[in-house]
């Protein structure tokens, strides 16, 4: 039997790689330090050799061995700082510098006329992302989108006007009123606007130019801004734009058409006359005679064009013979809502800047509101670093 030698060549070259594979793995002590940006050694740091699982941590002077099989990938993890891979190749000591960790511990919370993170807020404080609260819900009012939003917030609109303003509360009742018949007194929060006091109304604050909301519950507040903070702190952050970014350019709009659909269904003249004339009445308050006014309504069904004005005089007293409905009137009717918002972002490496601009129209099914137009332009520059 005659053989192929060149069919075997692949399995030969196979047996040579793998045995020269099996030759470069060694298995050594790897030892190295491990250092922060500043050059300190770290204390505590994980080393996990990805092949195998081992592990070892680094003692008070970041030093670490840990058995592994060369060319080893090594792993660093520790608290406070980014995870970092290493490969040794065939290097036995090594060194790595480990960079913090700026997520561990970044949850940024505005606070006071500033900002700080999270780990060193102590006091009850919620924070709001106002962008996957609003969504695309077609609501211009911002007391009506955070109701509900966060335990401990109360917001109430006294109003059913179009873009009434709305009144909140944080830490419930203050005090009972001194008339008999006055209810518990509440106070407002001390509402800021990017680092400055608000005290307009809340209808004037675009939910579309809002990039957080945080509300401090407790009296921890009150040491940072004094009485104001009483009845609580509630700080809004806008939207602003970032630095390196080329010009970002957003328009949305909302369409709303609302109609009453569960409005009481009224009696027929014809009814309401039986029914009084039912429970035992003869004459109505306005001196009508009930079997008269009855009469009156059935020849109206039968002849109406003899009643153009929907109704008859008979001996000075006026019958109402055409059906009205005045609920209907005053509330049977749509109301639209249109919103537009326009806004331009973007800026270099020392300067970001923001412009928006918002449309409101809003018509109730009672009263109209004009249209509420609201602009807004931020501009951030940082020309020379601060000393």
């Amino acid at each position: 039997m005659r053989f192929n030698i060149e069919r075997l060549l692949p399995l030969v070259f196979l047996l040579f790689s793998s045995i020269a594979f099996g030759q470069t793995e060694l298995k050594k002590m790897v030892k190295g330090v491990v250092k922060d940006e500043k050059g300190a050694t770290l204390q505590g740091i994980t080393v996990t050799e990805k092949r195998s699982g081992n592990t070892a941590i680094t003692n008070e002077k970041g030093y670490f061995e840990i058995p592994a099989k060369t060319p080893a990938t090594l792993l660093f993890t520790g608290i406070g700082f980014e995870a970092q891979e290493l490969k040794t190749g065939s290097n036995e000591n090594v060194t790595i510098t480990l960079k913090n960790e700026s997520k561990s511990l970044s949850d940024v919370i505005v606070i006071g006329y500033g900002s700080q993170k999270k780990a060193k807020v102590t006091g009850a404080v919620a924070t709001i992302t106002m962008d996957s609260l609003l969504g695309d819900r077609p609501v211009s009012n911002l007391g009506t989108l955070l109701q509900g939003a966060t335990p401990g917030l109360e917001v109430s609109i006294g109003s059913g006007q179009p873009g009434a303003s709305s009144s909140w509360n944080i830490r419930g009742g203050t005090g009972f009123g001194s008339s008999p018949t006055s209810g518990i007194n509440a106070g407002s929060p001390f509402i800021i606007v990017d680092n400055v006091p608000f005290n307009g109304p809340t209808n004037l604050l675009d939910p579309n130019d809002i990039e957080s909301v945080t509300v401090l519950k407790d009296a921890s507040s009150a040491s940072i801004y004094g009485s104001r903070s009483a009845f609580g702190v509630v700080l809004i952050t806008t939207k602003s734009g970032k630095k390196n970014q080329k010009a970002q350019f957003s328009y949305s709009n909302n369409f709303v058409s609302a109609r009453p659909n569960n409005l009481p269904v009224k009696a027929t003249p014809l009814q309401q006359v039986q029914a009084w004339m039912d429970g035992g009445m003869v004459t109505y308050n306005g001196g009508q005679n009930l079997a008269k006014w009855k009469d009156l309504l059935l020849d109206y069904q039968q002849n109406p064009g003899n009643y153009p004005l929907g109704g008859d005089t008979v001996s000075n007293v006026y019958y109402q013979l055409a059906a009205t409905d005045a609920i209907k009137a005053l509330l049977g009717n749509s109301s639209n809502q249109q919103m537009h918002n326009f806004s331009v972002s973007g800026g270099n490496d020392k300067t970001s800047y923001r412009v928006s601009f918002g449309s409101t129209n809003e018509k109730g099914t009672w009263c109209h509101r004009p249209t509420r137009i609201i602009t807004k332009g931020t501009i951030s520059n940082q020309s020379f670093p601060l000393m």
